[in-house]
């Protein structure tokens, strides 16, 4: 019984894990791909960002 519980947690902590990670990757394509839009010259990154992307040219 007490190497079920032991297993089980063990489970628990390698799913918490791969979770933690899939977010975290999410997370960080998700910055990447918003960053790359407002560091082109273009108006690619679409009309809510563009008052960002004016300011930020406006700031460099």
């Amino acid at each position: 019984m007490t190497t079920n519980k032991f297993e089980l947690e063990i489970e628990k902590i390698i799913t918490l894990t791969i979770a933690i990670g899939f977010v975290t990757t999410v997370a960080t394509s998700a910055f990447t791909e918003v960053n790359a839009q407002l560091n082109t010259n273009s108006n690619a990154a679409g009309p809510p960002f563009e008052r960002l992307q004016n300011e930020v040219k406006a700031k460099n």
